[in-house]
């Protein structure tokens, strides 16, 4: 039995989904756009850019605010422009307004306060900028394809479409109110995401994000952890999946310690998976379903695999795919299809690696393994035309000031899948769990 890949395209599929084993499916391109054509767009109307508000009366405000100098913003277009209205009282005389032109979060400018976009362009004074994708830093492209009249209780702008190049069924947009000092005096959206004009395709953003644990930890000698994942798994029905690892495998017979562990990690609300390594694709394909059989033999009530050190763009192995296809067509297959499968190759890898073929390879790519540089990262963009479930990371040396940050990140990189750890490296990152574990769990489940 195969099952198939979320694609997010599907406009279709808006909405809060659980992030469950049996969702994953590819949807056709030709009904995908025929969802995106049906979905309609916002009307036309007639801007003209002079100051005043009058021709805005019939547009709804994309974001307000009160108590702040920027209490309105409202977006427009015509088949040319994009107008931008912003009201207040005692605004200017100086402005900043921000457009993510491609829907995409992760090329432009990530502001601090707004936290789902990545701005392509910036309308700074009637000159339009655009993102060197490196910070607040922009290039300079002119007035020309601008109009803008700023006063202290309306600022109105107009930007010709062709100017920001290919633009997505959505745009994101904020606005900064700067006094004559060159301060910020407000912002508008006040805080959260960035105001949405448009009809945007489905990102996975409204989707959960799920803990996976990877539970290298002895229940014998550790079982303060297990005691811990358990109680996390209690408070936070069905959002704490855990790898269990035993002996770099399922180890050379049945652990009664292993067996009362998942099981009453199952009872608390949790998920368990078994460990099994591949080495590159170096292990023999025999063997590693020999692995998988004595998983499902010794530990009937496990619900998936993981399958370690996936071939990945370091430690290249070219032609692999099929290698991997098969072992999750014999989990599927020969065990439980409703299985899953996890694959961990730890960094960015080819879309070949989660679809092959049409096919999928795995149900879940681990994008990011690594201690460093987690706040810099950013998946793939072939990723984003994928449902968050199908992603996750595992960001480890990560401070107790920093995991709710890391979360963030994770979600709004189309991540589906999170642990957070202040391990380290050496002499592996995951046989123990950090002090602030059940925070962590409380915050995602909170928040995500």
């Amino acid at each position: 039995m195969k099952r198939l890949i979320l694609n997010t395209f599907i406009v279709g599929l808006l909405g809060i989904v659980s992030c469950t084993k049996n969702a994953r499916f590819v949807e056709d391109a030709a009904m995908s756009a025929k969802s995106a054509r049906s979905s309609g767009s916002p009307s036309f109307v007639s801007i003209t850019v002079d100051g005043n508000a009058s021709d805005w009366a019939g547009v709804p405000a994309v974001a307000t605010a009160t108590g702040q100098s920027t209490t309105v913003l409202k977006v427009a277009h015509d088949a040319s422009k994009f107008y931008f209205l912003v009201q207040g009282t005692g605004m200017g005389p100086y402005y900043d307004l921000f457009i993510d032109a491609d829907y995409n979060a992760l090329t432009g400018f990530n502001a601090d306060v707004w936290t789902s976009e990545g701005f392509d362009f910036l309308i700074e004074n009637g000159a339009l900028f655009s993102s060197t994708g490196t910070g607040f830093t922009w290039n300079a492209l002119g007035a020309t394809s601008v109009a803008s009249v700023a006063g202290s209780t309306v600022l109105e702008v107009s930007v010709f479409k062709s100017a920001l190049g290919t633009v997505a069924n959505a745009i994101r947009v904020g606005a900064w109110d700067i006094n004559s000092s060159f301060a910020l005096r407000s912002r508008i959206p006040v805080s959260g995401n960035a105001a949405i004009f448009g009809t945007p395709p489905p990102t996975g953003l409204t989707d959960q994000l799920n803990v996976l644990v990877p539970a290298y930890f002895n229940p014998v000698t550790s079982p303060g952890y297990w005691n811990t994942l358990n109680a996390a798994a209690a408070v936070q029905q069905d959002r704490v999946w855990a790898i269990i690892n035993p002996a770099s495998g399922p180890g050379a017979a049945a652990d009664p310690a292993y067996v009362t562990a998942i099981n009453n990690f199952i009872s608390a609300g949790g998920h368990p998976i078994g460990y099994v390594d591949t080495d590159f694709g170096n292990i023999p394909i025999n063997t590693v379903k020999s692995n998988i059989d004595k998983w499902y033999a010794w530990y009937p009530n496990i619900e998936g695999i993981f399958l370690d050190q996936m071939t990945n763009l370091t430690n290249w192995t070219p032609g692999k795919e099929p290698y991997y296809q098969q072992i999750y067509e014999y989990i599927n297959d020969h065990h439980d299809p409703h299985s899953l499968v996890v694959a961990n190759p730890g960094s960015n890898v080819p879309e070949s690696f989660l679809v092959y073929n049409g096919d999928p390879v795995v149900d879940v790519l681990i994008t990011y393994e690594n201690g460093s540089f987690f706040e810099t990262w950013n998946p793939d963009p072939w990723t984003l035309n994928y449902d968050r479930e199908n992603f996750g990371v595992l960001p480890y040396n990560v401070s107790s000031t920093q995991y709710k940050s890391y979360i963030d990140n994770a979600y709004f990189r189309n991540a589906g899948w999170i642990y957070v750890t202040s391990d380290i490296l050496n002499p592996h990152p995951w046989d123990m769990l950090p002090s602030y574990f059940l925070n962590e769990v409380s915050y995602l489940k909170q928040h995500y």
